[in-house]
């Protein structure tokens, strides 16, 4: 008998099926390491012991893994004709970020837990939890047709939902079920498909819906499901929302914590946070209980989250990180207002799903591998290009540091070095502008968007080193990651020659070109001087936020420069003098590392 065998044994004489208990989950290959901590975490806790193990899975790569073979009473496997029967999984219903086998099929077959498996009382456990205490009282009970924990929607009264919700302890009725756990009593459940069938049926009505929604409407009145306190399904989310003292706190009443967004095991050590205490405590405990087996055994599950079913062709994608004042937003726009033109290049621009892309790429949110990877994924087949225009990953637009834009530019970039290196069919994109112009542009978006009241000559003294100031340290980091994968250009250059860096986004028809000029003519007119000294007023006034930002939508409106209202003269002659120096001499740079690293630099204006 080898190694792995033994801790397989293990777990296996432990959920033996001698007790009118199962415990069903859901999986596809890259959640089997989860199963296997998820079942640790019962056996250390002693929960649930004779329990039968259901596994569900359309993938069969999990079928037919040792693991699940082996500690499994039964193997519950969908094919591609299962998901066929549900409508839900037509891209006519289904949001793109829902489309494949994981969300829009998993989905569908969590349904089934509500159907009767012949093994006794069911127990639904997401593969991305682990049990820290006995749950054995609750999933003793036999008053209780469903048991879960709520989905707590206020995060703005973050601490006060999650006291209340302990202090009510078990309660009739859930406004909002989380799935993730599950517990019911098999008399509840029928033997027959009939309430799966309704249950798909409701989702397939109109836009496919989360299972927590559906499962509410039908099991969340008094009379039909116990909710129970959200420390019986404790989101990561919530515990990094509260922060770890008052998560600490909460430890005694803890059974349940669960890991959504990012896994822990596929997290690294500078990615771990206090939340994956628990689990990385849980591994420690495994390690030393079962040795060399139990190791050897988990390293071969999270091997097999890396086995992923090769794709037949390549998407290019095309990532265009600004710079900030260097016409994005009209190019977005108009990309934005094209799809059909776009379409003929194989083209998509990806608009929805930005913001929280922007987030994880600038560190405001974790980063979620499988999120990315739906994110990027061609929302139909004949899409070969993808492009995503986000100005905002590198930081608002504002100047942080006298001589370097973009002060977060090394963090920042870091993030997207590890979400892109495993796509190396990834170009980078990077434009920028003559100090001269760019410095003041900035400042008046600043004011625009009523950040700052500040004169120019005081922003100008606090914010910026005249002669200092670079792009050089962006263009630099970017060679060094990217390599002749970085495509960058100057404003000046875009200005004259649109078509040209259409190119650089893998655009070839000429009628593309066409429709996406037509739409960058649509103008977005700055302040006039005038509008910049109201706004500034406007922003020295304490006003309600709101009040402020229809006030700067009217003078946006009305004195934005015109015939009327003349454009602004920030710099006076000798500081657009060094300015400009500094920008051609930058430019000289940007060209030798260019021809050194191979990357493509368009500075050279077409003569007309």
């Amino acid at each position: 008998m080898n190694k792995t065998n033994r801790t397989l044994d293990a777990i296996a004489d432990y959920f033996d099926g001698s007790k009118q208990k199962s415990i069903i989950m859901l999986a596809d290959r890259k959640f089997l390491p989860g199963v296997l901590m998820t079942l640790m975490s019962v056996i250390h806790t002693g929960s649930l012991k004779g329990a039968s193990v259901v596994i569900m899975t359309s993938d069969p790569i999990v079928r037919d893994d040792q693991m699940v073979q082996k500690i499994a009473r039964k193997v519950v496997f969908f094919t591609d004709k299962d998901a066929e029967r549900f409508s839900t999984i037509s891209r006519k219903h289904v949001r793109k970020g829902e489309r494949h086998s994981l969300v829009a099929k998993y989905t569908i077959f969590k349904f089934f837990f509500f159907q009767n498996m012949g093994l006794g009382d069911q127990v639904f456990l997401d593969c991305d939890l682990i049990i820290t205490k006995n749950i054995d009282n609750l999933v003793s009970r036999k008053d209780i047709r469903l048991a879960a924990a709520p989905a707590l929607k206020h995060y703005d009264g973050m601490l006060k939902d999650i006291k209340t919700s302990i202090d009510q302890d078990i309660k009739s009725g859930i406004e909002v079920v989380n799935s993730g756990f599950m517990y019911a009593c098999q008399e509840f459940l029928p033997h027959d498909t009939k309430i799966v069938s309704d249950l798909t049926k409701i989702a397939s009505e109109n836009e496919f819906r989360k299972e927590q929604e559906i499962v509410s409407e039908n099991f969340g009145s008094a009379d039909q499901t116990f909710s129970l306190p959200v420390t019986y399904n404790f989101l990561r989310s919530y515990m990094e929302r509260i922060g770890e003292a008052k998560t600490k706190e909460l430890e005694d009443r803890t059974y349940i914590v669960h890991y959504v967004n990012a896994k822990p095991w596929e997290r690294t050590a500078d990615r771990i946070g206090f939340p994956d205490k628990y689990y990385f405590n849980l591994l420690k405990w495994a390690q030393i209980k079962y040795i060399d087996d139990f190791q050897q055994l988990y390293d071969r599950l999270v091997s097999l989250t890396q086995d992923t079913e090769p794709k037949t062709e390549t998407t290019n994608i095309y990532l265009h990180l600004g710079a900030h004042k260097t016409g994005t937003t009209s190019l977005q726009s108009a990309l934005k207002r094209a799809p059909t033109a776009l379409f003929r290049d194989k083209t998509a621009y990806l608009d929805k799903g930005k913001k929280n892309f922007r987030d994880m790429m600038s560190g405001k949110k974790n980063l979620n591998d499988r999120w990315i990877d739906d994110f990027l994924t061609p929302e139909k087949e004949a899409i070969k290009n993808i492009i995503v225009s986000e100005e905002d990953i590198l930081g608002f637009c504002q100047i942080t540091d006298p001589v370097r834009i973009y002060s977060n530019f090394d963090e920042t970039i870091d993030r997207l070095q590890k979400t892109f290196e495993k796509r190396p069919a990834t170009k980078v994109l990077f434009s920028i502008r003559n100090y001269a112009d760019f410095i003041p542009s900035v400042y008046s978006q600043e004011v625009k968007r009523g950040r700052i009241s500040a004169t120019f000559e005081e922003y100008l003294s606090e914010k910026v080193d005249l002669e200092n100031i670079s792009w050089m340290p962006c263009i630099e980091r970017l060679a060094n990651t990217f390599g002749d994968n970085i495509c960058v250009w100057t404003y000046e250059y875009y200005r004259s020659n649109h078509q040209r860096i259409y190119t650089l986004f893998g655009l070839k028809s000429e009628e593309t070109y066409k429709t996406l000029d037509l739409q960058l003519a649509v103008h977005n007119p700055s302040l006039s001087e005038t509008g910049i000294a109201a706004m500034r007023a406007i922003n020295g006034l304490k006003i309600e936020k709101e009040e402020k930002t229809e006030i700067a939508a009217l003078i946006s409106k009305k004195l934005a420069i015109s015939e009327k209202y003349k454009k602004p003269k920030f710099l006076t002659e000798s500081q657009a003098a060094i300015l400009d120096k500094s920008y051609k001499a930058d430019l000289g740079l940007i060209e030798k590392l260019s021809q050194s690293k191979g990357f493509k630099f368009l500075n050279h204006i077409p003569k007309q």
